[in-house]
């Protein structure tokens, strides 16, 4: 008898809209870096022009320490061109990323401790997904892949009324990678690629598992650069709307 699909979906620009949780962080986290005291809780403190700045480079980040990229570009007013240049930049930055990720985690766990409504405020969600995730999670068909951390994934799951297992969100404490991560899934649920369906808003996470054969779709909600829908449908890779998440069983 075939198993039915398990989804595994990506979290940020997915399941919830992060960019204004990550603006602030990774504020917070450049000011530390920069040996500055100054912070942030709110986007109010954000002019119009560092807003737009921000959700124009936020959709090719990958992990927390890669916002080390996008504000030193900003502070630098060093404008990210497109995904090559994005690419290059991430390759020169490999030391500074991987000690900016542990500030970055740091500040996200002072705003979250300090004030978790207004934390959580920072975040909004798509209604259609919500129930979706929300179905698979009560018939134990759902993952989470995320380089987010666990802590802050249960939090906003919580204010979601989704209840989703622990051992069912792999993150960026587990894998560095989507790819590393459905194969874990594979081994522990003893599923074969077909029988597994990603969902991601950023097309270089996608094409890694589309190479390795594993069926994928490209979201098209929220903060998703045009620029990366066009790789991925390139590459080969299917497109999904919110509308389409009402009609998958």
């Amino acid at each position: 008898m075939t198993k039915s699909i398990l989804y595994v979906l990506d979290f940020d620009g997915v399941i919830c809209e992060s960019t204004t949780e990550c603006m602030v962080t990774s504020w917070n986290a450049w000011q530390r870096w920069n040996d500055s005291h100054e912070f942030r809780a709110s986007p109010a403190s954000f002019d119009d022009a560092e807003v737009e700045a921000f959700r124009r480079v936020r959709p090719r980040v990958r992990g927390a320490g890669e916002y080390y990229v996008v504000r030193r570009s900003l502070d630098e007013a060093d404008e990210i061109t497109d995904q090559s240049d994005y690419e290059e930049r991430v390759s020169r930055s490999l030391p500074a990323i991987a000690a900016f990720k542990p500030i970055f985690m740091a500040q996200r766990d002072i705003l979250r401790s300090n004030d978790l409504d207004n934390w959580l405020a920072l975040h909004t969600s798509f209604p259609a997904v919500t129930a979706f995730t929300r179905r698979m999670a009560e018939e134990s068909r759902l993952y989470i892949a995320t380089l987010k951390d666990r802590v802050s994934v249960q939090a906003i799951l919580s204010t979601l009324d989704i209840a989703l297992p622990e051992s069912r969100i792999v993150d960026e404490s587990q894998v560095t990678s989507k790819l590393q991560a459905l194969d874990l899934i594979c081994r522990r649920e003893d599923l074969e690629k077909r029988e597994v369906m990603f969902v991601d808003d950023n097309a270089t996470h996608l094409v890694d598992p589309h190479m390795h054969g594993y069926p994928v779709r490209q979201s098209t909600w929220g903060n998703v650069l045009p620029e990366g829908v066009e790789a991925s449908v390139s590459a080969g890779i299917e497109l999904v709307s919110q509308l389409d998440l009402t009609e998958w069983r």
